[in-house]
């Protein structure tokens, strides 16, 4: 399970979008079947891929294994 909260810059922007973002290796098709799937979470609650993030949101990822042995995040703009 990853866990992620939204800092103020990352506000607003599409749920799938967002976390499409953050994993590359992971397409915004299969990031909208987990939400759809419930297999991700903000604030512990079911939400749709449209959803507009919020500033300080608990976004809970459960990424099937066969993915989350590949899974890298990405660093925000200027940090690398």
């Amino acid at each position: 399970m990853k866990n992620i909260i939204v800092n103020k810059e990352e506000e607003g922007k599409r749920l799938d979008s967002y976390i499409t973002d953050k994993y590359i290796d992971i397409s915004r098709t299969m990031i909208q079947k987990l939400i759809d799937s419930e297999k991700i979470l903000v604030n512990n609650k079911k939400t749709k891929a449209s959803y507009k993030v919020l500033e300080n949101d608990a976004i809970s990822i459960e990424i099937p294994k066969s993915r989350a042995a590949t899974m890298v995040p990405m660093l925000p703009a200027g940090w690398g």
